[in-house]
């Protein structure tokens, strides 16, 4: 969202919903829960499908977390016919998966992580202005690794570096990604009062 506009509304999304297949959490899960580690995946699908629906009865877009898991998101997101009302931040999954999930109306959002993580850099080359939006994901994901950051600053940092890569200026970066949410989250905008 362009930092001179302000939100003003109800509950927008279904989110941070997904799938989080990091070694260490499908591991201490499995050992918990005295399964495997595939039973574990199995289980966060599951899980996943359901909220995914519960979305769906309600008319809303998801919010997706994919870590480690990028192309399952995808897939669980095609399999529930919401790929194009889903958002998925910090996407850490291979470019190819992002290309095709944006053909068929997927959003991408790009946090300021970007300073530093050549593989955003990719995605972002990759991916058409019109499948990104701009995330803070404040503190966890700072353009300095160890910085402590703040959204706004995270906010320009991503539009900065997207402008960079696609070649456009940060304003029409910042009107892009405003736009492509907007129409996601069908956000009423209004001008900011300061």
């Amino acid at each position: 969202v362009h930092p001179n506009q302000v939100l003003f509304g109800a509950l927008v999304a279904v989110g941070e919903i997904g799938l989080d297949f990091s070694p260490w959490i499908l591991e201490s899960t499995a050992k918990v829960w005295g399964v495997s580690v595939d039973d574990v995946k199995a289980e966060q699908r599951r899980v996943f499908s359901v909220q995914i629906e519960l979305a769906k009865e309600r008319g809303l877009p998801v919010n997706v977390h994919s870590r480690n898991a990028g192309h399952h998101a995808i897939a669980v997101l095609e399999e529930c016919g919401m790929l194009d009302r889903a958002l998925l931040h910090a996407f850490d999954g291979a470019p190819k998966h992002a290309v095709r999930a944006a053909q068929l109306g997927a959003l991408f959002s790009v946090p300021g992580s970007i300073a530093r993580d050549d593989s955003t850099k990719r995605l972002v080359d990759k991916l058409p202005l019109t499948s990104l939006c701009l995330e803070s994901d404040a503190p966890a994901l700072p353009p300095v690794k160890g910085d402590r950051t703040w959204p706004l600053h995270s906010l320009v940092v991503s539009a900065q570096h997207i402008a960079s890569i696609k070649g456009v200026s940060v304003e029409d970066v910042a009107h892009a990604t405003t736009e492509n949410a907007s129409k996601l989250f069908r956000l009423q905008l209004k001008e900011s009062i300061s």
